[in-house]
């Protein structure tokens, strides 16, 4: 029932005109990454639509994205769909509840979420706390965000996310540089009382009003997830306002394995999202999705990493 709704939902929002609906956010995306691992070939193929909409001082938001991976015979498919509600107490003040669900190859689990934010244009602070499935009290995750712009051009982040039955935690460090045609962004992901982490770069530079040259860089320690290596380039071409196809092509390297890569995406975003969590959770899975990301179906909750 849940998926239904949140499928009509996001349909409904964005086919109504934004003015009806007073759309904040909604974005429609196909990506497909096709890895050939000494003969071995693993595809991803991962398509998403959610939505943001606002009325007076309410936020209403749903997403469903549906994820397959194949490797030879064997292939896993999930998919996420939630529905959210938030009342903005002041402009800057925000609090809310949503439900959400994940179908893992038919098997369903149903939980919910509540969250809060705070927010100016050059700060931010946000929680989340999720129990992915109700049914079961064993198993909820607590998720603190924070963002601040301390120049023009560039911005701070920080992110812990806290398992209720684990001692360790995941932390993520990150900085944006923006400024006209040059985008970068450097983060770091690890988990306390783990030696090392998973470090990157990835960015852009607009060769023209249409065109961006694309990059990144992953390295990944031993202790913490294996010696990993991964990078990639392409480019992503604007067909117009908010409409833009992407490719890019790059190499993974695990200890002794090596794999290459190509992707392909397509993707249709308006507005912006008001969700800081949200928005996080969105710029750390991009992190990720040209290197470690593109070997796992990803479970949606949280910050992502710990699901890996």
């Amino acid at each position: 029932m849940l998926r239904l709704l949140t499928t009509t939902a996001v349909i409904a929002a964005i086919t109504v005109p934004a003015a009806a609906q007073q759309l904040t956010y909604g974005n429609v995306e196909f990506e497909i990454s096709r890895l050939d691992a000494d003969g071995d070939e693993i595809t991803s193929k991962v398509l998403e639509s959610d939505v943001e909409f606002s009325a007076n001082q309410f936020l209403f938001g749903a997403e469903v994205k549906n994820q397959s991976l194949e490797l030879g015979g064997s292939d896993a498919t999930i998919t996420n769909y939630n529905a959210f509600g938030a009342y903005r107490v002041v402009p800057e003040f925000m609090i809310g509840a949503g439900l959400n669900g994940i179908d893992l190859d038919g098997s369903d689990v149903n939980g919910y979420e509540v969250f809060a934010q705070y927010t100016t244009p050059q700060f931010g602070v946000a929680v989340n706390y999720n129990n992915p499935d109700s049914d079961d009290d064993d198993f909820t995750l607590t998720t603190g965000y924070i963002e601040g712009q301390i120049a023009t051009t560039v911005t701070l982040g920080a992110v812990i996310e806290s398992f209720n039955d684990v001692d360790n935690k995941y932390y993520a460090l990150t900085a944006e540089y923006d400024d006209g045609p040059i985008f970068a962004r450097a983060y770091y992901n690890a988990i306390t009382d783990v030696d090392g982490g998973l470090f990157g770069v990835r960015g852009a530079y607009g060769v023209t009003d249409t065109v961006d040259v694309i990059a990144s860089l992953e390295r990944g320690s031993e202790d913490f997830f294996g010696d990993l290596t991964a990078y990639s380039i392409g480019a992503d071409y604007m067909i117009s306002e908010g409409f833009s196809v992407d490719g890019s092509i790059g190499q993974l390297e695990f200890e002794s394995s090596s794999a290459q890569f190509v992707q392909l995406g397509v993707t249709y975003e308006v507005g912006e999202r008001m969700r800081l969590d949200r928005k996080v959770n969105d710029a750390l899975r991009e992190d990720r999705s040209k290197g470690i990301g593109s070997l796992f179906v990803d479970i949606g909750i949280g910050a992502g990493f710990g699901f890996f």
